[in-house]
């Protein structure tokens, strides 16, 4: 609602030179350059339990206040300046506020979907220029500025009713200011983030000399409070036009071409001011008023359809659980680099010789600050690859053909795996919305060529929530799953896991998994490398681990696994390293195993024991009486059933499994056999002869079939 202290409607109220002006406006927008300040409190800080709906309420409160006490009390300026600090705090920070809110919405979607929220916003935004455009001019003619502050007065409190709509939970604070400091440090020491951001700033830092025109204007032109308030109007319409423009036509074009295009045009519009200030224009018979009109409309609609770029880049820039503090750095460089374009400009004007009274050089001027808006075009490099990317799903992959895409339906998966996790701080990376390179920028994140996440490696990082099964399930090119080291991860190994047949390594160790190893997990047939070690397991060894074939390490280590051995493990022919230690296992191990492992490790199991198969000094492994014979003969494995076998599983699972069932010896009950009296002690008993000649019994194995 055009709520800011504009230069004219200070010159015209307090009607000061123009260097007193441009102090109080500066100070004015001191509020706008901490910006990042407000974000870092509203994202990290909740206020009555709320993190956007508390914050907006207050800053509704504080401007009205503050616009009260302008249209009332205040009678010097630096009661106004006061005043003003307050009305542009309450601004900005409610400013920072929503723009949050909008970026959370933005994230993930393509460029052509943010640009549509961006537009959006500031239609809205026009809409209220225009009508406080409208009315302003006429009301400070007709009933002074105090009466327009005490009408802007009443315009916070809507934001304040309208904050009571936002729906949002509240989050826990210290875990918040954790995860934000970390995400926050990490975001900005990014080029991804960084050099766009530079360019934000160097696009705004060109001198400017709007506040010599204003001044030309009202003491040269002689132009009063009506017109320019009609000027505005106009100006705002025009917005309305750019935002209408580049909703419709000009979302979906590369930022870089947009930018490239707007800042050429810049130049060549811009140098109309020319025209006005040499009075050629009156030689064409158009008045200035009419002139400025028209000037002011084109202009305005070229700086809308420049500026939506730039919000859109800013917009997809924010990882996610930052948006407000991100957004908020992006949008405070904009505007500390339109101060810094305010000083350029200010110290051209003095070196020009430019006054509120002398406008002689008021022409070199204003062409130097046209000219110089070209100079940012060179630091068109400084943005992305990505950013001339159409973000309809697609990674862009960092341009030049060289890098690969992710299918959209995995950028999903994967943002909705973050949520399930909890928002880890350590994959702020992963945000749709970002310019981060997916499959190289995304942590432990790895792609296959085709562009499809193949792997994860989510080693170490601080979460506490149990496996997401239902997203690991949904990226069917996924063959490593690597959480080591994640002592909040609870729960139970997930049945689904079956589905996922195109898995080579789960690793899990380190976790806080509870419950049996699911028989489900023989479904895996691909599986080279199963690390359930540092657990909270208990149960037995599922006998149908034996179908995977391609085993070739095996660590069940540090859990509570009680029972034997399966015999049939001794058919994991690829099986070289088997780490069964620190566990509650029994019996003795099948002899035909031991010529599998190159690392054997069964310490810590006190009734686990082996033979002569096991007394060779070739294998690294540690136990207790594996080259001892076992007291009495172990417990045969139990019968073989088959899992719980869900309708959905292809019938090739079913093949598999069935062999697995037929190629088990069944137990049967027998008395045990003593050991002869006439073997020495270290001879292997009958137990062992039975066992490796039911082995040499297992049938061959049947072709499986498609």
């Amino acid at each position: 609602m055009g709520l800011e202290p504009s230069p004219e409607l200070l010159a015209i109220a307090m009607g000061r030179i123009l260097s007193l002006v441009a102090v109080l406006t500066g100070l004015s927008g001191l509020p706008w350059i901490i910006k990042p300040l407000y974000g870092f409190l509203s994202d990290s800080v909740p206020l009555f339990g709320y993190r956007r709906r508390s914050y907006l309420v207050l800053c509704g409160i504080a401007g009205t206040l503050a616009w009260t006490g302008l249209a009332t009390f205040v009678a010097s300026p630096s009661q106004a300046v006061c005043m003003m600090l307050i009305a542009s705090l309450s601004t900005a920070m409610a400013d920072v506020v929503v723009d949050s809110i909008v970026v959370e919405r933005a994230r993930g979607e393509p460029q052509s979907v943010a640009g549509s929220l961006q537009s959006l916003c500031w239609t809205s935004h026009a809409v209220g220029s225009i009508a406080s455009s409208y009315f302003s001019g006429s009301l400070v003619q007709d009933y002074g500025v105090r009466t327009v502050f005490g009408l802007t007065a009443m315009f916070p409190l809507v934001v304040s009713g309208a904050a009571l709509l936002i729906n949002e939970k509240p989050p826990p604070l210290l875990a918040r200011l954790k995860s934000q400091a970390f995400s926050l440090k990490s975001a900005i020491s990014r080029k991804d983030i960084l050099l766009p951001a530079v360019f934000v700033f160097l696009w705004q830092a060109t001198p400017s000399s709007d506040t010599a025109m204003q001044f030309f204007f009202t003491n040269q032109l002689h132009f009063n409070a009506e017109f320019l308030g009609r000027v505005k109007f106009a100006g705002a319409v025009a917005k309305l036009a750019g935002i209408y423009l580049y909703n419709t036509y000009l979302k979906k074009v590369p930022i870089k071409k947009m930018l490239s295009w707007a800042m050429g045009l810049g130049v060549v519009l811009g140098s109309t001011q020319l025209i006005l200030i040499s009075g050629l224009n009156r030689t064409w018979g158009l008045s200035d008023q009419l002139f400025v009109l028209g000037d002011s409309v084109v202009l305005t609609v070229l700086g809308e359809l420049s500026f939506m770029p730039i919000l859109v880049l800013a917009a997809r820039l924010c990882p996610e659980g930052v948006e407000a503090t991100l957004f908020a750095t992006l949008m405070s460089l904009l505007n500390a680099g339109g101060f810094a374009g305010s000083f350029f400009g200010a110290g051209l004007t003095s070196a020009y010789g430019v006054t509120a009274t002398n406008f002689d050089s008021l022409l070199p001027l204003v062409l130097t600050c046209t000219l110089c808006t070209a100079i940012p075009a060179v630091f068109l490099r400084l943005l992305p690859d990505e950013a001339d990317a159409s973000g309809d799903g697609s990674d862009g992959g960092g341009g030049g053909g060289g890098g690969v895409n992710m299918s959209a339906d995995d950028k999903t998966v994967l943002n909705n795996m973050r949520k399930s996790l909890g928002y880890p701080a350590g994959l702020y990376t992963w945000d749709s919305g970002s310019y981060f390179k997916l499959c190289s920028g995304w942590h432990g994140v790895g792609c296959n060529p085709a562009g499809q996440v193949s792997s994860l490696n989510l080693t170490g990082l601080d979460i506490s929530a149990p496996f997401p099964a239902t997203q690991i399930t949904n990226l069917p090119a996924l063959t490593s799953i690597t959480f080591q080291g994640l002592p909040g991860m609870v729960g139970t190994i997930p049945k689904q896991l079956e589905f996922m047949s195109q898995l080579v390594v789960l690793n899990l160790a380190g976790s806080s998994m509870t419950g049996p190893l699911p028989p489900q997990l023989s479904y895996l047939t691909g599986l080279k490398v199963l690390e359930l070690g540092g657990m909270r397991l208990s149960g037995p060894l599922p006998a149908q681990l034996s179908i995977l074939k391609q085993l070739s390490l095996l660590d069940v280590g540090s859990n509570a696994l009680t029972g034997v051995v399966p015999q049939g493990y001794s058919r994991l022919t690829r099986l070289t390293s088997l780490n069964l230690e620190q566990n509650q296992l029994s019996g003795s191990l099948p002899a035909s195993m031991s010529s599998l492992f190159k690392v054997l490790q069964v310490a810590g199991n006190p009734g686990l024991c082996g033979g002569a198969a096991y007394s060779s000094g070739s294998l690294n492994r540690t136990g207790t009486g594996l080259g001892a014979a076992c007291a009495s003969p172990p417990t045969q494995a139990p019968t073989l059933s088959p899992p719980p076998h869900p309708p959905t599983v292809p019938s090739k699972r079913a093949s598999v499994f069935s062999y697995a069932a037929a190629a088990t010896p069944a137990a049967s009950p027998r008395a045990p056999i003593p050991p002869s009296p006439s073997l020495p002690p270290s001879a292997p008993s009958n137990s062992y002869s039975s066992a490796a000649a039911a082995a040499t019994a297992i049938p061959t194995p049947p072709t499986l079939q498609p």
